[in-house]
C-alpha cells in the first residue's frame, strides 16, 4: 500500500465517523422534540387548626339553666351551660368532677377549669349551629356566693291617726271654746259673745281648742 493509498483511507474513515456522529445527535434531537415531560401539579393539603383540639382552659361566667334552643334540640331538650366574661357560650359537663357537684342558680357567677371540646370534634350533631362553641366538662370549680337581692323595705305605713280631741262650747254665754265639756263661767254678758254664735270652735294650728279667726269673726269682734 502507497502513502497516498493510506492516508486516503483514513480521510474516509474520520468522514463517515463525522456523519454517523451527525445521525446520532440529530436522531436524538428530533426525539427528544416528541418527548412531553408532565407537569407535577402539587395537591392542595388541609392544614389542621389548632382551635379545633381538645384544650384546657379555664372560664369565669354566669351559669345558664338552658342554652338558647335551635333545630338540633329535641322538643323538651335542655342543655345546661355557661356565659363566658367574653360573651362565648360553652355547654357544661360536670362528670369530670370529683367532687360534689355544686347547686347553681340562674345568673351565678363560677370560676371553673377543665377541658374543651370544640363543637367541630364532637360525633353529635346537637350542638351544631347553635350558640355553644363545644363541651366544657369541668375539673374544678369555684363558685361565688349567690346575691341575694334584699325586698326593697318599705317605710311602715303610718297607722290611722288617733282623730284630735273633740273641741267644746262652754261658758254661760256660749262664749268658751275650750277641749273640757260643760266648761263653766261667770255670767256676765257682752255684745262681743254674739259674735261666737257663728264662730266655728275646733283645734287650731297650734293644737289648742279656739275660735277661728275668719274674715267675718274679726269683723264682728271690731265692730
Amino acid at each position: 500500500m502507497t502513502l497516498k493509498q493510506f492516508y486516503t483511507g483514513r480521510a474516509i474513515g474520520f468522514v463517515i465517523v463525522i456523519l454517523i456522529a451527525g445521525l446520532v445527535a440529530l436522531f436524538f434531537k428530533y426525539t427528544k422534540s416528541d418527548v412531553t415531560i408532565p407537569t407535577v401539579i402539587p395537591v392542595a393539603t388541609t392544614t389542621p387548626i389548632e382551635d379545633v383540639q381538645p384544650q384546657q382552659i379555664t372560664v369565669k361566667g354566669s351559669y345558664i339553666g338552658c342554652l338558647p334552643r335551635h333545630d338540633n334540640f329535641s322538643p323538651d331538650e335542655c342543655i345546661e351551660g355557661v356565659k363566658a366574661e367574653d360573651g362565648s357560650y360553652y355547654a357544661l359537663d360536670f362528670n369530670l368532677l370529683s367532687e360534689t357537684r355544686p347547686l347553681l342558680k340562674a345568673e351565678q357567677t363560677f370560676t371553673a377549669s377543665g377541658m374543651f371540646t370544640p363543637v367541630e370534634m364532637l360525633s353529635s350533631d346537637r350542638l351544631r349551629g347553635g350558640v355553644a362553641k363545644g363541651i366544657f366538662s369541668v375539673t374544678k370549680i369555684m363558685v361565688e356566693p349567690a346575691v341575694v337581692k334584699k325586698p326593697t323595705e318599705k317605710p311602715p305605713e303610718m297607722s290611722n291617726p288617733l282623730p284630735a280631741p273633740k273641741c267644746f262650747v262652754g261658758g254661760c254665754s256660749a262664749q268658751i271654746c275650750s277641749d273640757q265639756p260643760d266648761m263653766a263661767s261667770t255670767c256676765e254678758y257682752r255684745e262681743q259673745y254674739a259674735c261666737y254664735k257663728t264662730a266655728k270652735c275646733e283645734r287650731q294650728k297650734d293644737g289648742q281648742c279656739g275660735w277661728t279667726a275668719t274674715a267675718q269673726l274679726k269683723a264682728c269682734l271690731a265692730s
